[in-house]
């Protein structure tokens, strides 16, 4: 079948400095984070003996570092050692690690929940002028649109990403991201956004899940579409499955419900050694399918770490097919980060003008004007930037 052209596509890839201002961990302090999660979780047996493991092999493995250069307060090279010990010494440490992370991510991700630790005000649709947690600016005349609200910054920049702040029937949006955190879902629970997570087969748990829609196969291919290469603290397997990966898949609304419910999370450690993972296979598959018809890439907080070289596979397989890409825009403060995303791409792709590094960082990059404009996302009804 001969390749469709789409004018209007936008793929994000997003890395941990995507949610770095809503307090979650980058890889390099992630081991504090946990040490302050560890802080709070004083009996609850499951997440404290994970953490506990972890937090012991980063002081055991200090005798690697007299050897080669190793960062071990980074979480993924720490990790990366512990897959390299053969299985009777590493694998105690790799064992609980999926309950560490998610315990971390789900205290941090719970603090910014309770306490955003940034809103801006914005010129508000009349479909989401009822949204609970968004705060109503001064007296309104209700003969007056759009209003003011004081909204959540990742509820604006979700909304922004998705299209739900300014809906048109010809846009196509998808999320391809390495993190395990649900900032995204709580911001489309929130605004009554739906996805799909492009995993056939894939089940809700007990817990209702009002923002996700299960199969993709019956999907149509305008639905967001969130694809979480490395799983996610909301996505479990039975324990009696977690081992092989194969066999029932559940997802729940919070990473506490997944554990009430006896499961296990499925989260693919950040580390050079990959499994063979079923389930991520399906969402690696997707992943490539809706790269083949991207109009435009904007790679937001990604560092390109060595222990995780596939992303440029992932790249090649889904731009080999692909006619319709315009323009890739990079949101990263680090140069060398920057410089390292430009080198993925050849001369080929879309040309040194159409390749964007010119936003430091999240915020900024989706506050500006000039920027959303850029990638086909400004609201026509905003007059003004959020403040």
């Amino acid at each position: 079948m001969n390749p469709r052209f789409h004018i209007d596509h936008n793929v994000y890839i997003l890395g941990a400095g995507f949610s770095r201002d809503a307090g979650l961990p980058l890889l390099n302090d992630f081991l504090d984070k946990m040490r302050e999660a560890r802080v709070s979780l004083r009996g609850i047996e499951s997440k404290e003996s994970a953490i506990d493991k972890v937090l012991a092999f980063r002081m055991e493995a200090s005798a690697s570092k007299d050897k080669i250069r190793i960062n071990l307060n980074n979480l993924e090279e720490l990790l990366s050692l512990a897959s390299a010990l053969p299985n009777e010494n590493g694998s105690t440490y790799l064992h609980g690690l999926p309950i560490a992370i998610g315990s971390t991510l789900n205290h941090c991700q719970n603090l910014y929940t309770k306490n955003p630790s940034k809103k801006w005000t914005i010129e508000c649709p009349d479909s989401l002028l009822s949204t609970p947690s968004w705060e109503p600016l001064g007296y309104e005349d209700a003969s007056t649109r759009p209003k003011k609200r004081r909204v959540p910054v990742y509820d604006v920049i979700t909304g922004l990403m998705t299209g739900i702040l300014d809906p048109n029937p010809d846009q196509q949006n998808t999320i391809i991201t390495f993190n395990y955190d649900t900032l995204i879902e709580e911001a489309l629970s929130r605004m009554g956004g739906k996805c799909t997570y492009g995993i056939p087969g894939m089940v809700s748990g007990e817990i209702p899940i009002d923002w996700c829609l299960a199969d993709p196969d019956e999907i149509d291919e305008r639905t967001l579409h969130l694809l979480k290469l490395h799983g996610s603290i909301n996505w479990g397997l039975p324990k009696e499955d977690r081992e092989t990966h194969k066999t029932s898949q559940i997802f729940f609304k919070t990473f506490s419900e997944l554990l009430e419910n006896g499961n296990w999370p499925l989260i693919e450690p950040p580390t050079w050694k990959k499994g063979t993972n079923d389930i991520l296979g399906n969402v690696w598959t997707k992943s490539v399918q809706r790269l083949k018809t991207a109009t435009r890439i904007i790679v937001i907080g990604y560092s390109c770490p060595q222990t995780d070289p596939y992303f440029r596979f992932l790249l090649a397989a889904g731009l080999k097919d692909n006619i319709s890409l315009t323009s890739i825009h990079i949101v990263n403060g680090n140069e060398d980060h920057q410089q390292k995303i430009k080198d993925l791409f050849s001369e080929h792709c879309v040309g040194p003008d159409h390749i964007l590094a010119n936003a430091s960082n999240t915020l900024w990059f989706f506050g500006n004007q000039n920027f959303q404009e850029n990638i086909n996302r400004w609201p026509k009804s905003w007059t003004s930037p959020p403040s």
